[in-house]
């Protein structure tokens, strides 16, 4: 489970890019991945929360250097995305009413280079019900975006939901509505565990470009939800670093596992180049917080 992977970006010297250093490092990934594909038991999924090849903003290639990076892991296991700001992001517009509506939201408006997410969904196809993106005014006239905005999927005692942050998450809107559904019919019997899946997270400590109108604007719709439903985890990505929160409710720790509370988790650590330090006035306390990459 992790997030803004990208392909190596290698400085280029010159202006000139090193295909030979660039291919060595791409080969390094792809064999570091096809080791943890062959050599790991039980792994039944990837959860790749957003940010993908970061092709938004190069050559088309780029999807192909990326793919031929996780080739041997996503041939034989099931490769599950959120919308990430540079695989789907729409730039505020009179044929976008789907943006999320709190202050500053859409500050990162064209980050998938005006794309629109028609590359990433001629490559992905998540298991949404095509039915609720319709009723959502989503279909493929109107919005690229297929099934890959909101669904879920089990994994396991575990249930993984996935929704966009790049999306409309208002109390009223059809996100928020499909989310609650899908948590309420829920048996957990057999599937104790709940994780949802988002690209911008919910709380987070770090200080490069932290924003607290968009953290306090998915707190107020989606936590509630979090509580209500017992949600275990959320898995976000966005900021290039690993953080893990303490179990939180409503912007404070909670040691008692009788009340219900959320660990948030930070996983932008799947490769791009990674962001600056945990700011001091953070919103929520965190257990751990750290740089490093998924792959070294």
């Amino acid at each position: 489970m992790f997030g803004d992977m990208g392909t190596y970006n290698y400085a280029p010297h010159n202006g000139v890019l090193d295909a030979k250093i660039l291919g060595a490092v791409d080969d390094k990934v792809a064999l570091s991945l096809a080791k943890v594909a062959t050599s790991t038991p039980g792994i039944h999924a990837v959860v790749h929360v957003g940010d993908l090849a970061y092709a938004h903003d190069g050559p088309a290639s780029r999807w192909r250097y990326w793919f031929d990076e996780i080739e041997a892991t996503a041939s034989i296991t099931p490769w599950m995305i959120n919308c990430g700001n540079h695989d789907c992001l729409w730039g505020p517009s009179a044929i976008n009413p789907h943006g999320p509506t709190w202050p500053g939201a859409m500050i990162d408006a064209g980050g998938d280079g005006g794309q629109c997410g028609v590359p990433t969904d001629a490559r992905f196809w998540m298991p949404g019900d095509p039915a609720e993106l319709a009723r959502a005014g989503w279909t493929e006239s109107r919005n690229a975006s297929r099934n890959n905005i909101f669904y879920s999927f089990d994994v396991g005692p575990v249930h993984v939901a996935m929704i966009s942050s790049e999306h409309d998450l208002s109390a009223s809107s059809i996100q928020i509505a499909w989310l609650e559904r899908d948590l309420a019919s829920l048996n957990r019997s057999a599937t104790p565990f709940v994780i949802l899946g988002i690209h911008r997270p919910i709380y987070t400590s770090t200080q490069g470009g932290f924003r607290i109108a968009e953290t306090l604007g998915m707190q107020a719709t989606l936590e509630p939800l979090l509580l209500r439903h017992r949600v275990t985890m959320v898995a976000a990505g966005h900021y290039h670093q690993y953080e893990r929160s303490c179990r939180i409710a409503k912007s404070k720790c909670v040691s008692t596992l009788s009340v219900n509370a959320t660990v948030h988790v930070t996983v932008g650590i799947g490769g791009l180049q990674h962001h600056s330090d945990w700011a001091v006035n953070a919103v929520a306390n965190d257990e751990v917080f750290d740089e490093f990459w998924l792959l070294a």
